[in-house]
């Protein structure tokens, strides 16, 4: 549609709450009918606050029982507490997992294999911007660990449960940021302090999470299991604001909400694997394309070599 394609183009028109806004009416959203997780089991790190939270509520108010994963068990049964207003009783279990750590995912991925015998839904919500060079308790860089590392053995230790679980679905939220870096496994690692830049390490680990979803789609697609990638466009959290304040700041009047950011990861969620496996990236309720410009388009071979290096982070490599 010509009104879809002129805001794409523009960027801010389409990462803006304007997007969301007018998307919504031009497609018609809310004619159709309501998004339904009935009986469905959804698992979301990073549940406690911004996207992933307003992706738990949204679940929660289409019948789904949702685990919340959080790194403080205080703030995690506070996010749970205002998320289960949303639903039935029961309905939101919490968790606790730094996701940058491998044994704390190791040990999250065992109580959810002891405690449910499927899952349906997994959304790799957790997320991280830091302003100075950090290494997660495993060596790795922090960012790398967070958005990489971590879901993928957590995939990986779940992989069972999502096929037994078919349909089922697994969500990355990555971020509109990687449209500016190529993939580039040898720069995962962040640079010395001094040449340190947060918001490009965010953004090629976020480029490599696009890979990588696609990579899972790829080898879960004969288990009956499906991995899409979306971004939410620009949408004020903490993490936002935190990581990039001047341009939070500039752009507040513009930016989206959580529940807005939210919206297509839960949509994904719902459609359990109908939209038909794709390459790209979806934003608001679209499939987009991955790359927008030639000098970012993927090196021969450097798909292979991320997921060695996931594995081999993730102590997975045989």
């Amino acid at each position: 549609m010509a009104v879809d394609r002129v805001l794409e183009a523009s960027v801010i028109g389409s990462w803006s709450r304007i997007g969301c806004s007018v998307r919504r009416v031009l497609f018609h959203w809310d004619d159709q009918p309501a998004l339904s997780l009935r009986h469905q089991v959804v698992v979301i790190t990073g549940g406690t606050s911004g996207i992933g939270m307003a992706a738990a509520r949204a679940c929660v108010r289409a019948d789904a029982r949702v685990v919340i994963v959080g790194r403080d068990l205080a703030r995690a049964e506070a996010a749970a507490g205002v998320i289960a207003k949303e639903g039935e009783e029961d309905s939101v279990i919490v968790e606790t997992a730094d996701i940058g750590h491998i044994g704390e995912v190791e040990d999250l991925a065992e109580r959810l294999t002891r405690r449910f015998e499927a899952l349906h839904v997994l959304v790799h919500g957790a997320g991280l911007l830091s302003r100075t060079p950090q290494r997660s308790p495993d060596g790795t860089e922090l960012t790398a660990a967070v958005h990489l590392v971590g879901p993928h053995l957590l995939t990986t230790r779940l992989s069972q449960l999502l096929q037994d679980g078919a349909p089922a679905t697994v969500v990355w939220v990555s971020s509109g940021g990687m449209y500016t870096q190529q993939l580039d496994v040898s720069r995962l690692e962040a640079l010395p302090p001094r040449h340190y830049r947060g918001s490009a390490t965010y953004a090629r680990a976020k480029r490599a999470q696009v890979v990588l979803a696609r990579l899972w789609a790829e080898h879960l697609a004969r288990r009956g299991v499906s991995s899409f990638v979306m971004h939410p466009g620009w949408v004020d959290t903490p993490a936002l604001r935190q990581g990039i304040p001047t341009f939070a700041t500039l752009m507040g009047p513009l930016l989206r909400s959580p529940e807005q950011g939210a919206d297509t990861a839960v949509w994904l969620a719902a459609c359990r694997g109908s939209v038909g496996l794709d390459p790209g990236i979806w934003l608001d309720r679209r499939l987009r394309p991955a790359y927008r410009w030639p000098i970012t388009t993927e090196v021969p071979g450097e798909a292979e070599r991320l997921w060695d290096w996931c594995q081999a982070k993730a102590g997975l490599a045989s």
